[in-house]
């Protein structure tokens, strides 16, 4: 009985979990914006292929610009993407600028103003 009741529980969940999976999983696209037509928006990738994605009506667009050396400096906020090498050492392979805004320090820290 204890197990017949597990096993319609576990499957019960199961089903829920199922049902709550998006129709289509999130995918990620590397590239340059083309342009955006409406809710259409066309990315060439870093593959070369052009692709054409479905934006949601409420999407919200986050860009990248090129920046130098010169563009890190003291208050501004930076975080790394980073690569293991076999030694252990980790080597950044882009450095990210934060806008003000987006730059929330993690409590115990300075700001940097």
């Amino acid at each position: 009985m204890i197990r017949t009741l597990a096993a319609l529980l576990i499957a019960a969940v199961s089903a829920v979990a199922v049902a709550q999976a998006p129709a289509n999983p999130p995918v990620r696209i590397r590239g340059t914006v083309e342009k955006i037509e409406g809710t259409n928006l066309t990315v060439k990738t870093n593959s070369g292929q052009s692709v054409t994605i479905k934006l949601a009506d409420n999407y919200t667009v986050i860009g990248i610009a090129k920046a130098g050396l010169a563009d890190v400096a003291s208050g501004k906020f930076i975080g790394t993407t980073t690569l293991g090498e076999r030694d252990g050492a980790l080597v950044a392979l882009e450095v990210h600028i934060f806008p003000r805004p987006c730059a929330v320090p993690a409590k115990g820290t300075t700001t940097g103003t």
